[in-house]
Parts: structure tokens; sequence; C-alpha cells
């Protein structure tokens, strides 16, 4: 990719975030993490459990959030094969205090959840 190119995706990354410039430049949230070499953890980044006939992960972040992303026959979604995900404080126990979510966020398929990563990776 061309230097000028990669210098306005990250410009736009820095302006817009990097889910809305994955939708305007047409590229994956994974690809521009690899062309942009940035530093954001993603669902292949969680390091799931078994857990109650399922699986769990748990994800911390520079920032002091993390998540928790499960999926198991109870979890919103698990029955479907899809992911329940919850925001963790920087002492690792559930938060509803962020812009992202008042509660827990169900029936997400991995593209999703690494969306919501990212948007825990930027809180301040």
């Amino acid at each position: 990719m061309k230097q000028k190119t990669l210098e306005a995706i990250k410009s736009n990354i820095e302006t817009d975030g990097l889910i809305n410039t994955s939708e305007q430049f047409g590229l994956s949230v994974n690809k521009l993490i690899e062309l942009c070499d940035l530093h954001y953890k993603t669902f292949e980044d969680i390091d799931f459990q078994p857990h109650w006939g399922g699986i769990i992960g748990k994800i911390m972040f520079e920032n002091g959030y993390g998540a928790s992303v499960i999926r198991t026959e109870q979890s919103y979604g698990g029955s479907r094969g899809l992911y329940e995900l919850a925001v963790l404080d920087n002492d690792g126990k559930l938060t509803y205090d962020t812009p992202i979510t008042g509660d827990v966020l169900g029936f997400l398929s991995p593209k999703e959840v690494t969306n919501y990563l990212i948007q825990i990776q930027d809180l301040k």
C-alpha cells in the first residue's frame, strides 16, 4: 500500500476511530490493525477456557478496562453459537458505568466482539 494512503488511513483512525475508518475505507478492522501496525487486541487474542459446558475468556487492556466474553447454553446467544460480552473495570469486576453499555451485550459474532473490544480499549 502506498505510504500516502497509509498515512491518510492512520490520520483518519486518529480522528474518526478504527471502526469508522474500517467502514470508510472498506477494510476489515483486523486488516487495518495489521496494515497500520496498531496494537489493538481482538477476538483472536482472547484466551478461552472451558466454563459451564461452554467457554469463557477475560482480557485486560492498558487503559485499565477489560472484557469478559462467554459462550454457554445460558449466555445471551450461546445456544446459537454467539457470544456475550461484559465490560470489566481495573479490578476485573463487571462495570455498567461506561458509554459502551449499561448491561452485558449478547448475541455477538466474533467480529462484533472485536468491535466492542476496540471501543473498550479506546475508553479514557
